[in-house]
This record gives structure tokens, sequence and C-alpha cells, in this order.
């Protein structure tokens, strides 16, 4: 599929249901993890143009064009320390909620990293169920007393798993 001429990995019933949770819940920041060309990334930015944005990008060569050099956009890897506090200090100094979207390659350390981050009402979303977000780690998750799925995103309907910490 294709945001706004860009590439992206996300089908358009899920780019939806993203911009559906960011008015829903008043979303003030959103951090994603992997933004490959940078479709989704650009298309949150011109649709949400209130929003504290920040994407974490390993390979710049990926990036398309429209999206080189947008301030947004950061150049590194998700799991280097610069990377996290850049993400702590975002989600910390955010008033209202932030929301952190996985989709680096992989997902499960990505949420095992990011989640201790978020403050209450602060949510997380992890791409790609079932595949790179397998339905074990879901069950897991479930079991996180600090954690609740978002009612109304079933995984196996939305091809996502999105939480809310309590």
């Amino acid at each position: 599929m294709n945001l706004n001429d860009i590439p992206t990995a996300q089908t358009e019933g899920q780019v939806m249901m993203y911009h559906e949770i960011i008015e829903k819940y008043n979303v003030k920041t959103f951090i994603e993890l992997g933004a490959y060309m940078g479709g989704l990334t650009y298309d949150i930015i011109t649709k949400h143009p209130e929003l504290k944005v920040i994407s974490f990008q390993i390979d710049p060569h990926e990036l398309n064009s429209k999206v080189v050099g947008m301030p947004q956009i950061i150049i590194g890897d998700v799991f280097e320390q610069s990377s996290i506090e850049t993400t702590r200090s975002a989600v910390q100094s955010t008033d209202g909620i932030s929301m952190v979207f996985c989709d680096n390659g992989n997902k499960i350390k990505e949420f095992d990293t990011y989640y201790p981050l978020l403050k209450s009402g602060d949510i997380i979303l992890v791409h790609d169920y079932p595949g790179e977000c397998p339905v074990e780690f879901v069950e897991r998750v479930q079991t996180y007393k600090d954690m609740e799925m978002l009612e109304g995103y079933v995984p196996v309907i939305c091809g996502f798993a999105v939480w809310r910490k309590l």
C-alpha cells in the first residue's frame, strides 16, 4: 500500500485504525520504532500536525525522498541507549498520552525495551500479528497486571496487538 505516494508495510484498514486510536485516546506523542520508507510517519504528520512525532529508522537508504531530512525522523537503532533515552524523555515530558508503535523487526524485544518507559494511560502497539508478534507473546502480555488490551482491536482481525498501561 502507498500513503501519499510512499510505500508502507501497513494495510489501509490498519492505518485507519491507527488514526482512530490517536483520535479516540487523544494521543499527544507518536513514536514509531521502524519507519521503513517513512509512509506511516508522513501520513501521521500530515493528518495530525498537532502531534509530536518521533520515528526511528536504522537504514537511511530505505527512506523515501519525501521524508529524508524531516526532523521527526531519527537515524539510529531503536536498541541504542540514545534512542531509548530520546523516547523516555519524550514520553515523560508529554502532558497526555504517548503511543509507541513497535514495527522495527524484533517486536518482542522492542515491546520489552519500551513498555517500561510508558506512563499510566500510554499506549503501545505491536504490528504483524500473528507472525513477528506471536500468539504466545500476546498471551504473556495479557498476564501483566499493569497492561490492558484496548477494547475493540482484536489482534487476529487487526493484524496488530495494542495495549494501554494502567
